[in-house]
């Protein structure tokens, strides 16, 4: 019985090491690939997260956080994108002489196109604060 116990015990003792070897891999992946990773090498990673819902809790909280990570970077790439519209719509009112609103568009037809949704469109823009503007 004693030697069934002692066994039982190492066996436990042996799954938890494993365990915690593979939280180690874990955590240290992403902190040696952003260390090392060039920015092509960061973008893949970005571009291919993991599949949700397979392994353990821990790796499957692992894998949400490299989809978070993905979807930070793409809303970034498109906040990069929507700053250089707003600021080239920008410099054409300047140049014709008028005032560009991101919200209502340039007097006199640069800016977004007036239709039933705009207000709308305005109203829920307006919560975001500044990143809108």
């Amino acid at each position: 019985m004693r030697a069934h116990r002692l066994l039982s015990d190492q066996i436990r003792q042996q799954r938890r090491d494993e365990e915690e070897r593979q939280k180690a891999a874990l955590v240290a992946e992403p902190q040696d690939s952003a260390r090392g990773a060039t920015t092509a090498e960061a973008e893949a990673h970005s571009k291919a997260p993991r599949e949700l819902g397979r392994g353990s809790m821990f790796q499957r909280c692992a894998v949400l956080d490299e989809h978070v990570a993905a979807n930070g970077a793409v809303m970034g790439r498109h906040r990069e994108f929507l700053d250089e519209v707003h600021a080239m719509r920008r410099a054409q009112a300047e140049a014709a002489g008028q005032t560009y609103d991101p919200l209502l568009g340039a007097r006199g037809g640069i800016g977004p196109a007036d239709g039933p949704h705009s207000r709308s469109v305005q109203e829920q823009a307006a919560w975001m604060g500044p990143a809108m503007h």
